[in-house]
């Protein structure tokens, strides 16, 4: 093996362990929990609507006013 190829050898190495490797980790790292952070709030949401009128008292969904617990006094 030549004294060039080596050295370059040895700087891909460095490269993938080194910056580039830690960059590319980092970034998936972050990716993934973009994407399940995504995914946590896409599925609250929907439960959130499919049950909205059922539990709501007035049945009218997430939309309708609550009613005031100082009105009563």
């Amino acid at each position: 093996m030549s004294p060039y190829r080596r050295s370059a050898r040895m700087l891909e190495r460095w490269l993938w362990t080194g910056p580039a490797g830690h960059l590319a980790g980092g970034t998936l790292d972050f990716a993934a929990a973009l994407t399940h952070y995504a995914a946590v709030r896409l599925a609250s949401s929907r439960a959130g609507r499919r049950g909205a009128a059922e539990t709501h008292p007035a049945g009218a969904g997430a939309g309708a006013q609550q009613p005031d617990s100082r009105a009563s006094r």
